[in-house]
């Protein structure tokens, strides 16, 4: 009996789906499952195959289909095949089924695929296309600022960098902290993008491009470990790192009498409350500070309601630099979303711990 059950069992079974191509539908999901594996594994040429098996069939509803170009994309992206890569992440687009949030990272994908093309156009227009679909999407804006960067557009790009710097967290916002610092420094603004150069070291203090470019801004760090004197380094967000100075081959230059009269009066007359502030500037001279904080007012009226002091910071072999601060705010996530304001119209902020 047990027997005659079994074989009624397999003579009253549904038959199985045949796709066009006369593969089995359960093949064709078999092969979409494990290209996912694949490409979670970096066996992308396994995935290739398995992807073009599942096209090729037929057997794929409009979504999945979507889904098999965007994904074979991303496997030919990783393969370096860039040309091939564009033309899937085109074609998963052009079915306009994608998810919302699969579609910005289509678009993001294809943006990549497009600059390493020399189509920069079509990179930005895809990157902005990824940002209105995904508008955290960090590492969309940092490389739309590095197109902007290129073609010279520096006060965009510094917008976008600080849109980036705001989203990305971890030690990839090293990044878009050193091109904002590019675009600062090619802007004119010297004292902007050694701020952004010293956050990015706080970040990551072997970054050998930061490191490089201090030094070519005359401002040399050795790595830690080596000899010489122990320095705090832009302290951000409540946490600091440790770097060494070379040891000075020359005393300390001292600030004048009346610099440093204003700063400490600056100093007593700036009570704050909060645990962060926004930090718009280093500067070598109080006055420059001081010019800096009245250009910050016309560029944003509402800067004119925050309390503002200006720091002297003796920095040993450099001398006493003028830090720029303003506000006063409870939590980080509040100072960084005023900071993102400022940098929107190409001002340089930094949100630093009291």
């Amino acid at each position: 009996m047990a027997a005659l059950l079994i074989l009624c069992s397999a003579a009253n079974a549904a038959p199985p789906v045949i796709t066009r191509s006369g593969v089995a539908a359960s093949d064709v999901d078999s092969d979409f499952e494990s290209a996912n594996r694949a490409i979670d594994t970096g066996r992308y040429e396994d995935a290739v195959a398995s992807l073009d098996r599942a096209i090729e069939s037929g057997g794929l509803d409009q979504r999945r289909l979507a889904l098999a170009y965007h994904h074979r994309g991303i496997a030919r992206q990783k393969l370096g095949l860039q040309s091939l890569a564009r033309d899937d992440y085109t074609k998963a687009i052009d079915l306009g089924t994608l998810p919302r949030d699969v579609a910005a990272r289509a678009y993001y994908n294809r943006g990549i695929a497009r600059a390493s093309a020399g189509d920069n156009l079509g990179a930005e227009s895809d990157y902005t296309k990824a940002i209105d679909l995904a508008p955290d999407h960090g590492a969309a804006y940092h490389n739309r600022a590095n197109l902007e960067r290129e073609h010279r557009d520096y006060a965009t790009a510094i917008r976008d960098y600080g849109a980036a710097i705001q989203r990305i967290t971890g030690e990839q916002r090293k990044l878009p902290l050193f091109g904002r610092a590019l675009a600062f420094e090619r802007s004119g603004n010297t004292d902007a993008a050694v701020a952004d150069l010293r956050e990015a070291l706080v970040i990551d203090p072997d970054y050998e491009p930061a490191r490089k470019k201090l030094e070519a801004l005359g401002e040399p760090l050795v790595a830690a470990g080596g000899s010489g004197q122990q320095v705090k380094v832009a302290p951000a967000d409540g946490w600091s790192t440790t770097a060494v100075r070379a040891e000075p081959v020359a005393a300390p230059a001292q600030p004048a009498a009346e610099e440093r009269a204003i700063s400490e009066q600056q100093q007593e007359a700036a009570p704050v409350s909060g645990r962060y502030r926004l930090q718009l500037g280093s500067f070598r001279k109080h006055s420059s500070a001081a010019s800096a904080w009245a250009d910050a007012q016309r560029r944003d009226p509402s800067l004119a309601s925050f309390d503002h002091n200006i720091d002297a910071a003796d920095l040993g072999p450099k001398g006493v630099w003028y830090r720029l601060k303003a506000g006063s705010f409870q939590t980080a996530e509040e100072a960084r979303a005023h900071c993102s304001q400022l940098t929107a119209k190409g001002l340089a902020c930094v949100v630093v711990a009291r």
